[in-house]
């Protein structure tokens, strides 16, 4: 699997896997934060067996990955990467719309 996969990059380009692993530092990290808030919530008792409990712990994961991602990014000093072309991608979506970070419309031009 995974050890494969990475023994062959390292093989074909030269990247070793310890910055393999680093370079996905974030993303692991925030991957393990996921894991323990939502076994956290299942001894809490969120492990009933049902549609909602599902439905719950499918929306408490889609939002904890991103945040956990998000802080961790912030923590590290915002290098560049996903997250930043995220951000500018999200940046422009909102000029298109004509709103300014914090949802307020921007002023008409005079």
């Amino acid at each position: 699997g995974m050890a494969i996969n990475m023994a062959l990059v390292r093989r074909l380009i030269g990247v070793s896997v310890g910055a393999q692993i680093s370079a996905n530092g974030r993303s692991l990290a925030a991957t393990a934060i996921k894991v323990a808030v939502l076994a956290a919530l299942q001894q809490a008792g969120l492990d009933a067996a049902g549609v909602w409990t599902l439905v719950t712990l499918v929306a408490a994961g889609a939002a904890i990955y991103p945040a956990a991602l998000g802080l961790l990014w912030h923590l590290g000093g915002r290098p560049s990467g996903p997250e930043t072309e995220i951000l500018a991608l999200a940046g422009n979506v909102m000029a298109r719309a004509g709103l300014r970070p914090g949802g307020r419309p921007m002023a008409a031009p005079q």
